[in-house]
């Protein structure tokens, strides 16, 4: 196989890559078993709860959801000119708030 123009796999209506192997002599590409589209999974259902280690809050405008986040990542968050924090609240419809520059709490305050 050559590194350049590796195997694809399609899984569904996914396409992966595989990937050669180094330096394992035991490995068998025979031996792998792929998802097989056509079965039905048993894990339609998990009971695990998502949001159980979030605190949101309930208030007059809506749900408050509040997130620690390091300043260092705060130009990620707002992005060139706010776009990248006005495209966030607009796709999730929310409202972020970021705190100024010298605050010392640092959490990202969410309401939706």
């Amino acid at each position: 196989m050559d590194v350049l123009r590796p195997q694809l796999v399609w899984i569904g209506r996914r396409c992966y890559r595989k990937t050669a192997l180094r330096d394992n002599s035991n490995y068998n590409p025979e031996d792998e078993d792929f998802y097989n589209a056509d079965e039905v999974s048993d894990m339609t259902y998990c009971d695990e709860i998502c949001d159980a280690g979030l605190d949101i809050e309930e208030t007059t405008r809506g749900f408050r959801l509040k997130v620690p986040v390091a300043n260092a990542y705060y130009k990620y968050i707002i992005g060139k000119k706010a776009e990248t924090k006005r495209r966030l609240e607009n796709e999730t419809k929310t409202q972020i708030h970021v705190p100024k520059p010298g605050d010392k709490e640092e959490v990202i305050g969410m309401i939706y």
